[in-house]
Formats: structure tokens, sequence, C-alpha cells
């Protein structure tokens, strides 16, 4: 068959039709193109190492997408994707405010991202198909904010690859001035101010309230203009001694010289410390990979984000 060929380069180190099940030829070649427009994220671009989103990210994992805690009585319970979607999740909470204990790596990892303190955990919000995090007000202190943390998935090296898809609600008041997309820390150590470390974040820093990534008390890429209440696929890139930053299809490269990653807490939505750091918004979904997407694979994640969440 003429598609034959060209369907195996497509597929060989995760390619295109990567995730599209053998057999596809002819008019089925075709088909399989519908197959990578609504296929589950990781069937398409597999690999990844933590995957997280209130939707089916796996066509093979069939656990539990969050654990969530009722505001009324403090029961807990966990739900799947389809759970979810078909509304059992939302009527087990009723008129209550349900929170986010457990949001459940996809990708059988068993990298999850979890808040045991109930001040601390963040919501979940059906309306929207989010982990929302509420905006903060006053001046904090270390252990207060929301956030959820895998303690996991820890990044050894300069190899990372990582995209979200997130709509910030507030920014530059109280807590909200530097919001955690993505922190990576050495326990013990801010994400911040050491060569272990990194951040990405939404900052006032760079004068048009946009995003930067952060190592080491420098601004590493930095990228303008995310604009409050619209959707957005955030993502970060190291690579060696380089890194890039991407907002939906911009980018902007840095370098990561002098930094060696060490990091064995991964968080979002906070810092270790709660000072400017505090995310205000919802986050739709994450995935990383610990090591170094291709340019062209970037730009087929991001499509593919950007179509599955109508950003």
């Amino acid at each position: 068959m003429p598609f034959r060929p060209i369907q195996q380069k497509l597929r060989n180190r995760g390619g295109l039709l990567s995730g599209v099940p053998e057999g596809y030829s002819g008019v089925w070649d075709l088909r399989g193109l519908d197959y990578l427009k609504n296929a589950p994220l990781l069937d398409i671009f597999p690999g990844a190492d933590g995957a997280y989103s209130l939707r089916r990210l796996s066509s093979t994992y069939t656990g539990p997408v969050v654990r969530v805690r009722r505001s009324n009585d403090n029961a807990e319970d966990e739900f799947s994707a389809s759970e979810v979607a078909t509304g059992a999740l939302s009527s087990w909470i009723g008129a209550n405010t349900g929170y986010v204990v457990t949001w459940f790596d996809q990708t059988g990892n068993g990298a999850s991202l979890t808040q045991a303190t109930a001040a601390n955990q963040p919501q979940v919000n059906l309306t929207e198909g989010s982990v929302f995090f509420p905006e903060q007000a006053g001046a904090g202190a270390n252990g207060s904010g929301y956030w959820l943390l895998s303690t996991s998935l820890p990044v050894t090296s300069n190899d990372l690859t990582y995209f979200s898809v997130v709509r910030l609600t507030a920014r530059n008041s109280g807590r909200n001035k530097y919001g955690r997309i993505l922190s990576l820390t050495e326990s013990g150590f801010q994400d911040f101010n050491k060569a272990s470390g990194m951040l990405i974040s939404d900052t006032p820093d760079n004068g048009s309230d946009g995003l930067m990534m952060y190592s080491n008390l420098s601004v590493r890429a930095a990228l303008p203009t995310l604009a409050l209440n619209q959707k957005a696929v955030v993502g970060g890139l190291v690579n060696g001694s380089s890194a890039n930053l991407y907002k939906n299809k911009t980018s902007d490269s840095g370098s990561f010289a002098g930094i060696a990653l060490d990091a064995d807490e991964v968080r979002i939505g906070n810092n270790a410390s709660a000072f400017d750091s505090a995310m205000a918004g919802h986050y739709y979904m994450g995935v990383m990979y610990r090591s170094v997407l291709s340019g062209d694979r970037i730009d087929r994640l991001t499509d593919y984000l950007s179509g599955q969440w109508s950003v």
C-alpha cells in the first residue's frame, strides 16, 4: 500500500502517528486524521513523566483523575474522568465547595500532585473543568496559600519539557505577583535563588505583565502580555545550557548556562514561600517530559492543546 511506508515513518520515534493503532491504510489513513484530532493527549504524544487534567489524557489509564474533599462534611472521594464528565462529581459536591486533595498523574508513573493540608487546597471548578487557585490578599507567610506538590517526579538534568493550559484571573494584588505555573525546587530551598531550581510564572517585571522563566536569581527567558481571563498554552523547555519559554505559538530563547537542575519537588500554584508567589486562576492541564521535545513536536503539541481546550 502506498500509505504504509509513510505511515510507519510517522509512527517511529514518537512521530505524528505514534498513537494511531496499526492497521490504518487507504481510507483508514484519512480516518486516522480524525483520531489524531480527538485522541487523548498521551496517545498522540507518548513518553510523558507526569500528566494532569480532569479530562482523560490516556486511553490506557483507568484510574481516578482527582480526589476531592467536600466542604460541608470534609468527606473525601476519588473520581474518574468519565465520572467528572457525566456529573457524578458535581452531584457529590452538591451546593458545597470541592477542594482538590490529589490531582492524579495519568501516565501511570505515580507522580500525582497532592495537598494534604485543607487550608492550602485549591478548588475544583467543574464549570471550567479546571483546578482553581483563588486570589489571595495580604502579605502572606511561609506555608500559606494554595498549591499542589509532587515529590515523585525529580528533575535531575537540564533536559525538560513542560506545557500547561491556564487562565489567570488576577495579578499584582496581595500575593498574586509572581504566580507559579511551574515551580521546581530542591527540598528546603526556594525555586528562584539556586541553580538547582527554576520557575515559570506570570510577572510584572518585564514591563507588560507577561511571563518569565527564572533560575538562580536571573530571568532566563521572558514574554510580554499574558492577558488576564484569556486561556493560554504556557510552556518551557530546557535543553542543556539553553532555555525556551512558550505562550501559545510565541516563544523566547534564553540562556541556562551555569544552571544544573536538581529538583526533588514539583509544585503548581505557589512557591515554597507564599510571598508574592501565588497563582490566581484556572489550571486546566499540565504535562511534563523529562526529555527535550523537538521543535516540530512542540508545534504540534501546542496546536493540539489549543484545539482541545479552545485557546
